[in-house]
């Protein structure tokens, strides 16, 4: 009989913790290996049983963070020889840091995880701004609140703010 992670809970970048989904590391491998062809899908899932095993390993009784389990997933692509995987593994996550970085000195808030363009669009177009001029909204979950003619030309759909 199988048994499911030990693993409860990840880490998440921003320090908030939600449950440990071992899925979403096979998702991931696989993206990557299609990407690299390198591999294929029953390749993924072998590779991510072996990355929740080390990350069961490594974390055992604390919280593993996104970081950490990014991280691991590297460390597995190169010892099982896929290096290419590995790479664009590692420049993908590059870029998104960098993507963060951005948007944190912009002071972007970003409940969507929309592009810096799109987010850069909504503040100069749309979101709601104070006396000031300073935008106290930022885009946010999609909710029974949020209404579509209030942004009758954005340009992405079904848009709602929340004040900041």
């Amino acid at each position: 009989m199988a048994l499911g992670p030990t693993i409860q809970q990840v880490r998440k970048r921003d320090g908030h913790l939600e449950p440990f989904m071992p899925w979403k590391i096979a998702q991931a491998i696989g993206k990557a290996l299609r990407a690299s062809q390198e591999a294929d899908g029953e390749r993924a899932r072998i590779l991510s049983a072996h990355v929740v095993g080390r990350v069961e390993d490594r974390f055992r009784r604390r919280i593993p963070g996104v970081e950490s389990i990014q991280d691991i997933v590297e460390e597995t692509l190169i010892q099982h020889g896929l290096a290419q995987t590995a790479k664009a593994s590692i420049l993908y996550r590059q870029r998104r840091t960098e993507i963060r970085e951005a948007k944190k000195l912009l002071g972007i808030q970003n409940d969507l995880n929309l592009t810096v363009n799109a987010v850069t669009v909504l503040e100069k177009r749309y979101l709601l701004r104070d006396d000031e001029g300073r935008v106290v909204e930022t885009p946010g979950p999609v909710s029974e609140a949020c209404h579509r003619p209030r942004f009758p030309a954005c340009p992405v759909l079904f848009v709602c703010v929340t004040v900041a």
